[in-house]
């Protein structure tokens, strides 16, 4: 890089130590002196530098002997020298017709040089597709020679980024921040984003400020995506880069994601990549370093395993039901019965999470890969908005949830133990198989109440850890009574008159017959 404001480092300009950004202040701090910047502040710096770049670059245009070319095709704006040999458009392969430069175009600001000459590049290539057998080698081989050098354009981005984020069968929204950085976005809309974001990284520290004379036996294309469609893309990076993140923290693949900001810096750059382009396949290499993906344009669901869970719930129920009764038919129909229920209620209100399949020669994960920074989660507490940690099944609730279930479904023993104790009866009296009469009742009520109505609750209302002035999480308590109360009534608003006079008041029969028959024999 050459000397001078760099807009790519974060230095504190005023001892010039590293700067940080820090979610939970919304500002950049020095780590040596404290000193403390907005984003806004750096962004308008960036800016400044962006217009004095993009001004020398058009004057610079007549003394470089650039060539601009235009697809009639794709629309595809392509930069060459003059003299220099060009084909064929490498995107759709219709043809390029001359052009003259227009004030729309936008010209890079940095680029990062090509270390990967096109004979290594092919050779990565072959590599890649003999070590994948899934990979279908044949169609990839016969394209091989078409492969292409290009600088490509791409934005860098940096700033925070404010994700409202919403779980399936759940109708909570959560808020939460992050921060990225060298988040490199395509601004070319005729390859594969995915395809591109596959063969990242790149270092940036060899970036350099860009000039003509960096093309020379290279070919450039040019930023063809307008305003809107630029921070449409950036967001869809800061979701792909998010979703692995929040997952963990939601536990479920199934969420949908929308990200927004005020304060993002962007830098238009050139990025070095040689790929292939063609109906069904799209084969991109850094030119920096020889990462290698490709895609065949396949796509799946992200969520696509969320039946694991009501399978296990229904095998887990079956083999209790067995080791209680050691019947096999009515652990087969006890099987059944859950597994219908489950399935039901866990596919209902969940949506499809697609994704394209990427092959990489990468090792890293793409959590590894994110460029945000570990996401912080804000509630409002007692009109006050706070940093929490979500947690959904603390120990603490687990064992809360198991003795409610377990004390309302032996609820009329104990109050049969209580009234012998109160009248001084003999406990050898007791008839306890008439507690079976609740139990046919009590242990299906149990189990569909917690998939359609408690389960969901959870999700609902996770149980929070706020962050304290003395920097530790302190456990938000709640009302459980009132939130138990609440999902009794939804069950007999969702059901009805008459399946709340079924549920209310079979379930009360039962309730009084056990203990009654428990008491007199």
């Amino acid at each position: 890089m050459k000397q001078g404001y760099n807009p790519l480092h974060l230095i504190c300009e005023s001892c010039g130590a590293p700067i940080r950004y820090e979610i939970g202040t919304g500002l950049y701090k020095c780590q040596y002196c404290g000193n403390t910047k907005a984003p806004y502040d750096k962004i308008e710096k960036t800016k400044k530098w962006k217009e004095v770049r993009q001004s020398a670059l058009i004057n610079d245009i007549h003394n470089s002997k650039a060539v601009f070319y235009s697809c009639l095709g794709c629309g595809a704006k392509v930069i060459v020298l003059e003299n220099e040999a060009i084909g064929k458009c490498a995107f759709c392969n219709s043809n390029l017709v001359r052009k003259e430069y227009e004030e729309s175009d936008i010209f890079p600001s940095l680029i990062i040089p090509f270390e990967i000459k096109e004979d290594e590049a092919k050779e990565k290539l072959k590599k890649f597709i003999n070590k994948n057998f899934l990979l279908r080698r044949n169609k990839v081989l016969k394209h091989i020679d078409e492969l292409k050098g290009y600088y490509l354009p791409y934005q860098f981005v940096r700033g925070p980024v404010e994700c409202k984020i919403f779980r399936d069968v759940s109708e909570k929204q959560y808020h939460a921040y992050t921060y990225v950085d060298e988040l490199a976005v395509n601004t070319s809309k005729q390859l594969s984003n995915e395809v591109l974001d596959a063969c990242e990284p790149f270092d940036w520290e060899k970036s350099q400020d860009f000039s003509f004379g960096y093309i020379a036996g290279h070919k450039v294309k040019i930023q063809d995506i307008n305003d809107k469609e630029l921070i449409n893309r950036v967001y869809n990076e800061v979701k792909d880069d998010f979703i692995p993140v929040v997952e963990k923290t939601l536990e479920t693949k199934g969420i949908d994601v929308f990200p927004e900001s005020s304060s993002l810096e962007e830098l238009p750059v050139l990025l070095p990549f040689y790929f292939i382009k063609r109906i069904g396949l799209c084969v991109g290499i850094n030119g920096q370093n020889g990462n290698v993906a490709l895609t065949f344009y396949k796509t799946r669901d992200r969520s696509r395993f969320w039946f694991i869970e009501p399978l296990l719930t229904a095998i887990i129920i079956g083999l209790i039901t067995y080791l209680l009764s050691k019947q096999l038919e009515l652990t087969i129909y006890a099987f059944i019965a859950i597994a219908l229920i489950a399935f039901t209620v866990f596919s209902n209100k969940r949506d499809k999470h697609e994704e394209t399949i990427i092959y990489s020669d990468k090792k890293n994960k793409k959590l590894e890969d994110s460029k945000t920074v570990t996401p912080i989660f804000k509630e409002e507490i007692k009109g006050e908005i706070k940093e929490v940690k979500i947690k959904f099944f603390p120990i603490g609730r687990v064992i809360a949830l198991l003795l409610k279930v377990i004390i309302f479904n032996i609820l009329p023993l104990i109050i049969v133990l209580l009234i012998k104790l109160i009248n001084h009866s003999p406990f050898e009296t007791l008839c306890f198989r008439y507690i079976g009469l609740w139990l046919v009742i009590s242990v299906p009520i149990s189990i569909i109440f917690w998939f359609a109505y408690a389960r969901r609750d959870i999700y609902d209302n996770p149980v929070l850890y706020a962050l304290n002035d003395n920097g530790k999480y302190k456990r938000v308590r709640k009302n459980d009574l009132k939130s138990t109360i609440r999902l009794i009534i939804d069950l007999f608003k969702d059901g009805g008159l008459g399946f709340g006079l079924l549920l209310g008041g079979l379930p009360l029969l039962m309730f009084i017959m056990s203990i009654y028959l428990m008491l007199v024999g």
